[in-house]
């Protein structure tokens, strides 16, 4: 195998291992939090309206009132972290990547058995190169537009 042919085949490999596999890993990631925030935020809810449905007067000095003051603050703390934490979208984000980075990874493959001559293999090199270093800014600047350089709460005097 040719020189450029090596270095076009080691940078499909890294774009399959390092990339696509880390965006592939990101975006399991955020979907896990995302449907277990979910999930407690409904399942809270759920919870709570049993528990009030069951509970009698007596009851109620027993601990029901802890339960009915604690299983919808979780809940809510649940649905708040998902909500700022923007799970939705960087779950959506890491996802668009994985299928990036695996169409890349996907189009190497096939350009390089097709490719015959050392021009064209550096030339699918370098094309692959661009498009991945554009994806990762287009991510990086997606990922950071999430969060506004004001996303920490602050005290601004009335």
């Amino acid at each position: 195998m040719s020189d450029a042919r090596n270095a076009l085949n080691a940078y499909v490999e890294e774009l399959h291992c390092d990339y696509e596999r880390w965006y592939d890993k990101s975006a399991c990631s955020a979907y896990r939090w995302y449907v277990g925030m979910q999930s407690v935020s409904i399942l809270s809810a759920f919870i709570t309206s049993i528990i009030a449905a069951f509970v009698d007067q007596n009851m109620f000095d027993r601990g029901a009132k802890i339960a009915l003051i604690a299983v919808p603050l979780i809940g809510g703390l649940a649905g708040t972290v998902m909500i700022q934490t923007k799970l939705y979208d960087m779950w959506r984000l890491r996802e668009n990547g994985r299928i990036l980075f695996q169409g890349l990874v996907s189009e190497g493959r096939l350009r390089m058995a097709a490719a015959q001559t050392e021009e064209e293999y550096s030339s699918i090199h370098a094309d692959l190169q661009k498009r991945a270093q554009d994806a990762e800014t287009q991510q990086s600047a997606t990922f950071f537009g999430f969060f506004s350089s004001d996303y920490v709460a602050q005290y601004k005097p009335s």
